[in-house]
């Protein structure tokens, strides 16, 4: 067994840490690599360029995830994403996601998503192209039913895109897949 080289290794948590987009729970388990003999001191910025194929888990994503995070932390009000979001992005950065849903930085609670948001993700706000939504276009006004034409898109839709994603797109209007009636406004 061989002494291992402490200097060397405080070098080594040195040059990671510096890289940046490496995850502080994955240093050590470069340490461990360099002890197994994987890499050198020499070769810590190819290692880490090869890591980021073979080994993502241990860096930091790099994929727009801060608004990612943001929601999971702030709307969601998920704690360990909270933890996430102030290490990586600051204090200042933390309290303005946390205003941006309506919620504190240091908070557990839940947060309210910003109108903006709801539109961009359910489309159009008044759902037009949804044959599950209340629109006019969809509603018989005899019955307060879908029409025949509502019925038919939500079968094609069925068959098209699958009923999973159906089902989706009838949630989003607060309607269960196959009803008959759109849902209640309020």
């Amino acid at each position: 067994m061989t002494t291992p080289d402490h200097a060397a290794e405080s070098r080594i948590r040195e040059r990671i840490e510096a890289a940046g987009d490496i995850l502080p729970t994955a240093i050590e388990d470069f340490v461990e690599d360099f002890r197994a003999y994987r890499f050198t001191e020499s070769d810590v910025d190819a290692y880490i360029e090869q890591l980021k194929t073979t080994k993502p888990h241990r860096f930091a994503p790099q994929d727009g995830s801060e608004e990612a995070l943001a929601r999971d932390a702030y709307l969601f009000g998920n704690l360990t994403a909270q933890g996430n979001y102030l290490r990586q992005f600051g204090k200042a950065a933390a309290e303005q996601a946390a205003a941006r849903y309506g919620n504190t930085y240091a908070s557990g609670k839940p947060g309210r998503e910003p109108e903006a948001d709801k539109q961009r993700r359910n489309g159009r706000p008044d759902h037009k192209n949804n044959p599950f939504s209340n629109h006019p276009d969809n509603l018989d006004p005899r019955t307060g039913g879908f029409n025949a034409k509502a019925l038919t898109r939500q079968g094609a839709l069925c068959k098209s895109i699958g009923i999973e994603a159906t089902t989706k797109l009838a949630h989003n209007v607060g309607v269960r897949l196959g009803a008959t009636r759109p849902a209640a406004t309020a």
